[in-house]
């Protein structure tokens, strides 16, 4: 297998409240490496990653230990080779924005209706053939794109957002 670099590029929070803008290279064999989210996880556990853009790597799917994350208020997974997101996703509470266009997203889990902090979802240019019931309980959601998906219609409870 070809060795690959990955940017991972993610705003940096102090625990002092200083901001720090922050990228981090990881070389490693797969994408999927162990490496690659050992090391996410090792600046999470020194500074409060705010935002992480993973886009356009060629993902498969997104690591769970990303979702370990939960200081995390935006997350950027455009242009991957997704299929799904992990159910755990609802453990990010305070995600405010998460874009997961152009991937190849055949469902939603349930579990990311339960992020009431979400803002803006843009599930755009996916494969979507429904999407789940549960959407009403976003509250705060501003933004919701879905175009460009196989979707034929709407659950009634999308209306009441």
């Amino acid at each position: 297998m070809s060795q690959q670099t990955m940017h991972v590029s993610f705003q940096l929070v102090k625990t002092n409240t200083d901001t720090v803008d922050a990228y981090s290279t990881t070389k490693c064999g797969s994408l999927f490496s162990d490496r690659v989210t050992s090391g996410i996880l090792h600046a999470a556990h020194l500074y409060q990653v705010h935002t992480l853009d993973m886009s356009g790597y060629g993902l498969l799917e997104v690591p769970e230990n990303v979702c370990l994350l939960t200081s995390m208020k935006q997350l950027l997974l455009q242009n991957n080779q997704l299929t799904t997101l992990p159910a755990n996703i609802q453990s990010l509470k305070r995600l405010v924005n998460l874009n997961c266009t152009a991937n190849k997203l055949v469902q939603l889990p349930s579990e990311i209706c339960q992020i009431h902090s979400l803002e803006t979802l843009d599930v755009s240019e996916n494969r979507l053939t429904t999407i789940p019931e549960e959407m009403n309980m976003l509250s705060k959601l501003k933004l919701l794109n879905l175009s460009k998906n196989m979707l034929n219609e709407l659950p009634s409870e999308v209306c009441e957002l």
